[in-house]
C-alpha cells in the first residue's frame, strides 16, 4: 500500500469509488505480518471496516477502505485446514453470529453498524 491518492480523470473514466458511490470490488493481499499491515494502513489515512481476527478458515483476517474509497482485505496464514475442518469451523461461525447471509449482518463490521 502507498501514501499516494491517485487523481482522477473524470472525461476519461477514471473516478475514485467515492465518486461512484461505492465499490463492490474487495482488493486482497496476502502479507507477512497481518496486524502490522493493518496498523499502517491505519496511520496512513485507512479506516477500518473489520478489525484482525483469526477467521475459521485458518487467517488472520481484517478489512479497510482507502482514502479513495477502495476496499482492502489482507492476511497472513495462522494454520492449513482440511476442506472437512474449514467446513466444520465456517458452520461454527455462521451459528455463533445467528447465520448472517451477508457481511452487513456480520456483528463487529461497520456495515453492520458497529466498530
Amino acid at each position: 500500500m502507498t501514501d499516494a491518492t491517485p487523481e482522477e480523470f473524470p472525461d476519461t473514466g477514471a473516478v475514485s469509488p467515492e465518486t461512484l458511490g461505492g465499490t463492490p470490488v474487495t482488493l486482497h493481499l496476502f502479507v507477512a505480518d497481518t496486524d502490522a499491515t493493518y496498523r499502517r494502513a491505519l496511520d496512513a489515512g485507512a479506516s477500518a471496516l473489520m478489525p484482525p481476527a483469526d477467521a475459521f478458515w485458518g487467517d488472520r483476517y481484517p478489512q479497510i477502505i482507502d482514502p479513495s474509497g477502495h476496499r482492502w482485505s489482507m492476511s497472513t496464514r495462522r494454520e492449513d485446514l482440511s476442506g472437512d475442518g474449514m467446513a466444520e469451523r465456517g458452520d461454527r461461525w455462521r451459528q455463533e453470529r445467528g447465520n448472517p447471509t451477508s457481511p452487513g449482518e456480520v456483528p463487529g463490521t461497520m456495515a453492520e453498524g458497529k466498530q
